[in-house]
């Protein structure tokens, strides 16, 4: 039975007395108990003191998300809100699922709010509100009224545009129970108080307020928002401190805010909506603000670009492309991009149309690298009249380009790039910098420190300057970059923040997708990866070279390997591999698919398709000096050579990958070849190596929660059939017996690691365990320990 008790704080105390009755007396008994209760509210039933603390669980109900409210007002109502209104309708109603969704149908009924209108009130609290109010003396409800219209209420700032101290006046407020005096501002007991209060006020006594307010606060953002609300007729003075307010709130980080402040000023000033600028910068704030299509729909009314500065023109084209490629793909892009040189562009358009395409031929590594020299070259010839954001953008893609066509990264591009985007105006760096995709291929030819300290650098000046689309990318890429640096558990907690952004978004690009199910395929979770492969698959509509189309086959791959399931594996392998080749992608570290690939074909016996992915990777890992492909290549000749029979020969290549991986601080590379290795030396029967090998794999795919390949580890393990070892006693394994007695020997934790082919890390978690097991707390202990027990066992035998 379930006893559920909803506003605990409303109970009468005949109910009260008998249900804490009740409650004492159910302990042990099969009745659960469900009890709410508002925050801060008194209530004559106290769970606390009829429960003991061991079976009560409390739980804080507290407001719903953004994100949250987003889903909840599109599934309720059928449609969602822009952006800028749902943060509006998310602030008055504080989270409250109840007061959004009336607001919400309010909204529907009645028209959506123009900005910097009041947002329709439902009506019950707005007649609850109004009551209140008409119940007020007059001057209370005008100092209200000002405090409702401001976006800080000060006393201060209230004093000067009232007669007699505001203290005195909102007395009755208090009283009300609508607003208090905390800390000398004005809080409204709800912001829907506010709300109401603002709307319940004539459209006349609005604009005389905000005149009043414009007089007294400080800032410019908030003096051109009060400006604007009191203007009626056009007025292009106005107008323009308000759209100087909204550049002003974009360099800040508040994008939203621009927004609204630019439609407040063309809203003053309509023929400043037709100008070039303006249009401009109100699709590029919106762009910022994660509202892509609003700003695309801004540009695409644009039917004569023949007035419009050509450096304007150039940033506006190359931004619809920046739009296109977000939301409908690279090939879309690449249409719009082709379609546009087709066209009659000044040449600053032409030059910064080319870099975008320069990036938009994801697929076509050989095409992206052609665009990109051709820009190149239009912005050689301008010399010093070539704009330093569309020199940086380029320089930025040549890099990937040439990493894409497998001529490893040239730094001198990068530190180019830097150094041009440092010399933008701020207002430009924050939204056209492309420099954090550097952070990203950094991980590609294995420097994982430095990638995610670039990716983490970015990421917080992409939260300082309110970029959600630049947080979502760079976090799906955090996540990636800890993925392949064995922090899978962080890993997955990355994506779960990149996908709690994408909802806010309403948007689920399939890049975030397939990088889920990468993550999700280390960890093991079966299910979940077929479900987002699927996905993948249903959107890529049978192309096979797109970067979220190869992911998701390499993340299946990976999956159908770790459960052997060879087959499977090759299957989805061969097409990972087919779409990096028909991508031109020639850069093994982008998908980490080619040494996957090596071991399936091995294991179905295709033993010349595995030699051929071996000596790509060994190639180009010497040509490059990429250590990841140099490590993969040994594995797969490993397993080659083990094929043929050479066990002496194969051992050395697994030897190799091993210190490879060591350098590279990839303990689930390094872990999965210490099973290949086990699985070597056990059939060389060397088998106390091993089990050595096998038992230091299990550790390590189990310390990171590789649930799936530990179990495989387990399974080789058990094949080697070594019986445990007593010598030790206490229940030592073989593994923890041979590190106990190098470690009692006075070998260093790094000599111990280097004689037993585990990482230092490995030897150290052992020692944890071998500390527990014999009761000891140092290596002179261990040794003491270790030196009796020998002593009694040779006694014994005597």
């Amino acid at each position: 039975m379930l006893v559920a008790v909803d506003d605990l704080h409303w109970l009468d105390a005949a109910s009260a007395a008998a249900l804490e009755f009740t409650l004492r007396r159910s302990g042990g008994s099969r009745v659960s108990w469900l009890l709410a209760r508002r925050s801060g509210e008194p209530a004559r039933l106290v769970p606390e003191q009829a429960l003991s603390p061991e079976v009560l669980t409390r739980v804080e109900v507290g407001p719903l998300t953004l994100g949250a409210l987003h889903h909840v007002l599109d599934e309720r109502l059928g449609r969602s809100l822009p952006r800028p209104t749902l943060r509006r309708v998310h602030e008055a109603s504080r989270g409250n699922p109840f007061f959004a969704l009336e607001i919400g149908r309010r909204m529907h009924e009645v028209g959506a709010s123009p900005v910097g209108e009041p947002l329709p009130i439902p009506e019950d609290v707005d007649g609850l509100v109004l009551r209140r109010v008409r119940a007020l003396p007059p001057e209370t409800r005008e100092i209200l009224v000002a405090a409702a219209a401001m976006a800080l209420p000060r006393e201060a700032l209230l004093g000067r545009i009232v007669d007699g101290p505001p203290a005195d006046r909102l007395e009755p407020a208090e009283h009300a129970g609508i607003a208090t005096l905390e800390r000398g501002a004005v809080v409204f007991s709800h912001p829907l108080y506010a709300a109401a209060i603002y709307a319940s006020a004539t459209a006349a006594k609005r604009r005389d307020v905000h005149r009043r307010l414009a007089t007294v606060v400080e800032g410019p953002e908030e003096r051109a928002r009060h400006l604007a609300l009191a203007t009626v007729d056009s007025d292009g003075v106005v107008a323009a401190v308000v759209h100087d307010a909204a550049r002003s709130a974009f360099l800040r980080g508040a994008p939203i805010a621009a927004v609204e402040l630019v439609e407040l000023a063309t809203r003053i000033d309509p023929s400043g909506a037709t100008a070039p600028e303006w249009r401009f910068d109100l699709a590029y704030y919106l762009y910022c603000a994660s509202e892509p299509a609003r700003a695309r729909e801004v540009l695409s009314e644009v039917a004569d670009w023949t007035d419009w500065p050509p450096a304007l023109e150039a940033r506006a084209r190359g931004l619809v492309m920046e739009i296109v490629l977000v939301e409908e793909g690279a090939l879309r892009a690449v249409e719009l991009g082709e379609r546009m040189l087709r066209e009659s562009l000044p040449t600053e358009a032409r030059g910064r149309v080319l870099a975008h395409l320069s990036n938009a031929y994801e697929f076509d590594s050989e095409r992206a690298w052609a665009r990109g020299e051709e820009a190149l070259a239009i912005l050689d010839e301008l010399g010093a009249q070539a704009d330093p954001g569309t020199y940086a953008r380029v320089l930025c893609w040549r890099v990937r380009n040439r990493l894409g066509l497998g001529r490893g990264l040239d730094r001198g591009d990068m530190e180019r790039a830097l150094e041009l985007e440092a010399r933008l105006p701020r207002e430009r760096w924050l939204g056209e910098r492309v420099s954090y995709r550097f952070g990203i291929w950094l991980r590609h030819v294995d420097e994982l420190d430095e990638s995610r300290a670039k990716l983490e650098g970015d990421l917080a000046d992409a939260v300082d300057a309110a970029d959600d689309l630049l947080q979502l990318t760079l976090l799906v890429h955090l996540a990636l970059t800890e993925c392949t640096a064995g922090n899978l558990e962080l890993a997955r907690t990355r994506m779960t923040a990149a996908s709690e952004i994408a909802s806010e978004l309403d948007a689920r690009p399939a890049g975030l997708v397939a990088a889920r199910a990468y993550v999700e395929a280390h960890l093991g979770n079966e299910d979940l990866v077929r479900v987002l492969v699927d996905e993948v698959h249903e959107r890529a509509d049978g192309e096979e070279s797109g970067p979220a189309a190869i992911q998701a086959n390499v993340a299946l791959g990976l999956l159908e390997l770790s459960l052997g399931r060879e087959t499977g594996a090759d299957e989805s392998l061969r097409a990972a591999l087919r779409g990096i080749e028909a991508a031109g992608q020639r850069e093994p570290g982008v998908f980490r698919a080619h040494g996957l690939a090596g071991e399936a074909a091995v294991a179905l016996g295709d033993t010349g398709r595995a030699e051929q992915i071996a000596d790509l990777l060994t190639t180009h890992g010497m040509r490059t000096g990429h250590r990841w492909s140099l490590a993969a290549g040994s594995r797969v000749s490993a397993l080659l050579l083990a094929v043929r029979g050479d066990l002496d020969g194969a051992l050395a290549e697994a030897g190799r990958a091993l210190s490879l991986y060591d350098e590279l601080a990839m303990p689930f590379e390094r872990a999965r070849s210490l099973v290949v290795k086990g699985a070597l030396e056990r059939r060389a029967r060397q088998r106390r190596r091993a089990d050595a090998s096998l038992e230091a794999a299990i550790a390590e795919l189990e310390r990171m929660g590789a649930t799936v390949w530990a179990a495989r580890a387990r399974g080789e393990h058990a094949r080697v059939g070594l019986r445990r070892s007593r010598s030790a006693g206490d229940g030592l394994t073989p593994s923890e017996a041979r590190v106990a007695e190098l470690a009692a020997k006075g070998l260093t934790t790094r000599e111990i690691a280097n004689e037993l082919f585990v990482s230092p890390k490995t030897v150290e978690a052992n020692l944890t365990r071998i500390y527990r097991k014999l009761g000891v707390r140092s290596r002179a202990a261990l040794a003491t320990r270790l030196a009796l027990t020998t002593s009694k066992a040779e006694a014994s035998k005597t």
